[in-house]
């Protein structure tokens, strides 16, 4: 039998380590040939004490629209802060890969708002969280070598734990892939188990069945797998969500939890123009931080006007700084056709009437005015630089 030239053995190292430093890349950092194999420690066994175990598969699923993302960034934030989750102590802070096959954008704000509601702003660590926006196929083994270079040169302690977080199961196995074939979702589960192998933790979005009692859509090799799993409910027109704990490999799944969802005013005060909005997070009751004495949330019809308001300074703003003797240039709009604007939006859904649109848009402006988010003058509105917003902590 004839053996490979060394040349072509190292042709073929070379590809494979391109091939990983290809998707390291795509990670946000650039690779070295280092192996790394993780070392477990008995001291930090939990990412979440009674909840989450280190190096397992934890699943976080549901109907649609119910905030299984929700719950994903704020078991993320919280990891990452090391305080507490969902009542439960988490002891060492975590590196968090978020691997986002939706809307990334959103998903970073509400990372944002979670922060600012419940942390302050506290700075998230550029080594702690990243968000990648566009995800290589995770189902390689270039992409198990890589994750595992990609955590080791994020390790800061030896108490950091390694979370891998995808949203959402079904957009990572991609568009063709069969759930319910037992071969397809056996790789899945190979591949998990690899990845798991060298300690990191994978947290998972997926749906649930038509009845989410049934427990996981797809076959049920899946369910076999997973360590530890969480339904979250919701029903319609109520701010609250159900979480319970459906299953736990290593101990009791019973226990029950109840979430609000709440909103934080996100803007970027540099930036006259952006009159921000609400951005929606979901809070334990035992995480809140004084969350009663914060103001209320805008109401519908004072969301109308800012929107409309925004729309008409990038359409047609006015500087009125000459006009009404300002120290600085103001871009500003017309009173007028704010509440054109404003009743065309449907300020008044259900006024039918130009008096009721007009009451509405009154109250919503004087709302506006009261929070100091708007400045009204002589028949001209424009957004305030540095109002006082739903949200800011004096």
């Amino acid at each position: 039998m004839t053996e490979t030239p060394v040349w072509e053995l190292d042709a073929a190292a070379e590809e494979q380590q391109r091939l990983v430093d290809d998707i390291l890349i795509r990670l946000g950092r650039s690779s070295t040939p280092l192996r790394y194999q993780y070392q477990l420690n008995e001291s930090r066994r939990y990412l979440v004490e009674n909840l989450i175990e280190e190096g397992s598969i934890s699943v976080i699923y549901g109907l649609p629209k119910r905030g299984k993302t929700f719950l994903a960034v704020s078991l993320a934030l919280n990891l990452i802060k090391g305080k507490s989750w969902l009542g439960n102590e988490i002891k060492y802070s975590s590196n968090v890969l978020y691997v986002a096959y939706e809307d990334p954008e959103f998903i970073k704000m509400r990372f944002q708002a979670l922060n600012k509601a419940c942390f302050g702003n506290a700075e998230i660590g550029a080594n702690q969280l990243n968000i990648i926006s566009h995800p290589p196929d995770i189902f390689t083994n270039h992409f198990v070598e890589a994750i595992e270079q990609y955590f080791h040169e994020k390790t800061i302690v030896e108490t950091t734990h390694h979370v891998l977080i995808i949203d959402t199961l079904a957009l990572a196995m991609g568009g063709n892939s069969d759930e319910n074939n037992s071969g397809t979702m056996g790789q899945v589960i190979d591949y998990f188990r690899r990845i798991k192998a060298t300690g990191i933790s994978i947290i998972f979005i997926h749906h649930s069945g038509k009845d989410p009692s049934k427990g996981l859509r797809g076959h049920n090799s899946l369910e076999a797998a997973i360590d530890n799993g969480f339904l979250i409910e919701k029903k319609p027109n109520i701010s609250q969500v159900i979480v319970k704990q459906t299953h736990c490999r290593n101990g009791p799944a019973d226990q029950r939890f109840i979430l609000d969802l709440r909103t934080e005013f996100l803007k970027d005060e540099s930036d006259i123009r952006d009159l921000g909005f609400s951005v929606p997070y979901l809070v334990f009751a035992e995480d809140r931080q004084a969350d009663e004495e914060k103001p209320n949330s805008f109401k519908g019809p004072e969301l109308v006007l800012l929107r409309s308001l925004q729309n008409l300074l990038n359409e047609s703003p006015i500087d009125v700084q000459t006009l009404l003797e300002l120290p600085n240039s103001t871009i500003a709009v017309t009173l007028t056709d704010l509440e054109e604007q404003c009743r065309e939006a449907g300020i008044s859904p259900n006024g039918k009437s130009k008096s009721a649109h007009k009451k509405a848009f009154i109250r919503a402006k004087d709302g506006l005015l009261e929070k100091q988010v708007i400045i009204e003058r002589q028949g001209f509105i424009w957004p305030n630089i540095k109002p006082v917003t739903i949200g800011d902590k004096s």
